[in-house]
């Protein structure tokens, strides 16, 4: 019983076809965090001048380091959603948030806002949802 294809090749059992799309996806996913953090980056680092020595790292750049995860394609193929990371110095933790990003134009667009513990987005198959976890509003969040 031949249960699909890949690449014209005939598949027979549910194992090798989701092993064998796994690894092509691995494939492209492969080179999507450093597009995600380039794309996260984009202005915000400025090059020094001819004439200047480049500046040490200071305490106060550590609330500018973004950290991208997780990105997921969507079904059409012209969007990423990601989690991204920034430092909340005051608080001492990251605050994750998600992120949408047009893969044609690089325009980012922030999904989520003051939500706890964001990951794991995924999209539905249509692509119309996304799904994600993070952490469940506490009492005090929800009398804001």
């Amino acid at each position: 019983m031949i249960l699909g294809y890949i690449e014209g090749t005939p598949v027979a059992k549910t194992g090798d076809l989701m092993h064998e799309a796994s690894m092509q996806l691995s494939n492209v996913l492969r080179s999507l965090p450093v597009l995600c953090f380039a794309i996260a980056m984009h202005g915000q680092a400025t090059d020094p001048k001819p004439d200047q020595q480049p500046r040490r790292l200071q305490l106060d750049d550590f609330s500018t380091i973004v950290h991208v995860a997780d990105p997921q394609i969507s079904p059409d193929g012209k969007s990423i959603v990601c989690v991204v990371g920034r430092p909340n110095l005051k608080d001492d933790r990251f605050d994750s948030s998600l992120a949408l990003i047009d893969i044609a134009s690089g325009a980012q667009r922030p999904l989520t806002h003051e939500r706890r513990n964001v990951a794991s987005p995924r999209w539905s198959p249509s692509g119309d949802r996304i799904a994600f976890l993070a952490q469940a509003p506490t009492a005090a969040t929800h009398r804001r």
